[in-house]
């Protein structure tokens, strides 16, 4: 959205090429972080496909706020039907991995910073969680 705001891009000065600069330096800043919980293999994996669905992401995010600001059950079908969509944008850089999914949950729990910026907070990340555990 912001790309196609060329009064946004006068009022603020950052043109399309410094906004995505700033996603790159914000992309590097993240995966130093994780680096610290993952090993060699599974940092490949992360750097090879970090970001990989980065414009599918944001829509998904506010589905999944608007619905826990509804009330919704973390177990109700429409909850499991966006922690599934989140679960498959994840599966790119997280993998199927017990042990590697343990460790980037982690790494959101010590490091919030991961979090800064992206408009997901551990309040949400429960949320999925449940939806993705709850049976179907």
């Amino acid at each position: 959205m912001y790309r196609q705001e060329p009064s946004v891009h006068q009022q603020t000065g950052i043109d399309p090429d410094m906004m995505a600069y700033i996603g790159r330096a914000a992309s590097q800043f993240r995966l130093s972080i994780y680096a610290r919980y993952l090993d060699e293999t599974e940092m490949a994996r992360m750097r090879q496909h970090y970001g990989q669905n980065a414009v599918e992401w944001p829509p998904l995010i506010s589905q999944v706020r608007g619905l826990m600001a509804s009330g919704a059950a973390a177990d109700s079908p429409s909850a499991r039907e966006l922690a599934d969509r989140w679960n498959q944008l994840s599966r790119p850089f997280a993998g199927d991995d017990a042990a590697t999914r343990q460790k980037l949950r982690l790494a959101m729990q010590e490091a919030p910073e991961l979090l800064h910026g992206t408009g997901i907070d551990q309040a949400m990340l429960d949320y999925v969680r449940a939806g993705i555990s709850s049976p179907t």
